[in-house]
């Protein structure tokens, strides 16, 4: 947790979701090096910055360094659990309420991978809580139908075509780690969930800010329709299993480098949901 830097002023709240088989410790140390802006980005947003631990699938402990959240993946027999993790994050919420000055129009979630995937959850499941949410290589469970959430909340969404554990054209994820929808998939299912819009779609090629990164970002921007939220969805074309990032990739040796596939670094992650967050999230103005 890392308090608002003014007590005395209402404060936004980011809730921010580790990966699978990783830790709140880890999210804003070396290993999670997209993720690593989020305090300095939180003191200047005045925003209190909660970041809650999982639970180890095979011991129950929500104190270890190799947690899982129990996002919809109901076919996950590796790392599933069956922590309310619904109810605690709420309970979180609740408790930074009463513990500072918060404000409950401003309250977004993000997350990378499990983390992705649990933001899916929260805001299909309370989505009265949150403003807006940002997931990153993350996608839908292919399973049962999904509830659709009881009203819209603005989502940005960010995958990568060249994902070896979220494959973009869905499937199992690893072995025997659930299966999921494709990215596309995905998107299409949150654009007519929010009530988004086709009509007045917008496309953005971002700035290729590192040209030897084999990485290229387009944007599809989905505006909200009639009672609905909008949908910007984020491709990382040449992009592994990473959130984009400028920040030296330290959070992986070689090996874990090759395994999960080239980062990014035509953008910051951090900066991409907050600025989201700020455009899009309830109560604000573009």
């Amino acid at each position: 947790m890392l308090p608002p830097a003014d007590r005395a002023k209402p404060a936004s709240v980011v809730v921010l979701l580790h990966g699978g088989g990783q830790s709140m410790h880890k999210m804003v140390a070396r290993h999670g090096a997209a993720m690593a802006r989020w305090p300095v980005v939180a003191r200047l947003g005045n925003t209190l910055l909660l970041i809650p631990n999982g639970t180890d699938p095979q011991t129950g402990s929500g104190a270890g360094e190799r947690q899982h959240w129990n996002d919809l993946r109901e076919n996950d027999i590796v790392d599933g659990t069956d922590a309310d993790d619904v109810g605690f994050i709420l309970d979180m919420l609740d408790w930074a309420g009463t513990e500072f000055r918060t404000d409950a129009d401003h309250v977004f979630v993000t997350g990378a991978s499990n983390g992705g995937m649990m933001v899916f959850r929260l805001l299909i499941e309370a989505p009265s809580r949150f403003a807006a949410g940002a997931a990153f290589i993350a996608a839908l469970p292919d399973g049962p139908p999904l509830a659709v959430p009881a009203h819209p909340v603005p989502l940005m969404i960010a995958n990568a075509t060249d994902d070896p554990l979220i494959p973009w054209a869905g499937g199992t994820i690893g072995r025997a780690r659930g299966k999921v929808m494709s990215a596309l998939g995905t998107r299409n299912w949150w654009v007519a969930a929010n009530r988004a819009t086709t009509f007045g779609h917008e496309f953005e090629l971002l700035p290729d800010l590192d040209p030897d990164d084999g990485c290229r970002i387009s944007v599809d921007f989905f505006p909200a329709g009639a009672g609905g939220a909008p949908v910007l969805f984020s491709t990382m074309i040449g992009s592994g299993h990473a959130a984009p990032t400028r920040q030296q990739d330290a959070r992986n040796g070689p090996v874990l480098r090759t395994l999960l596939g080239p980062t990014c670094h035509d953008a910051e992650a951090v900066d991409l949901a907050w600025d989201f967050f700020m455009r899009y999230g309830r109560g604000a103005t573009r």
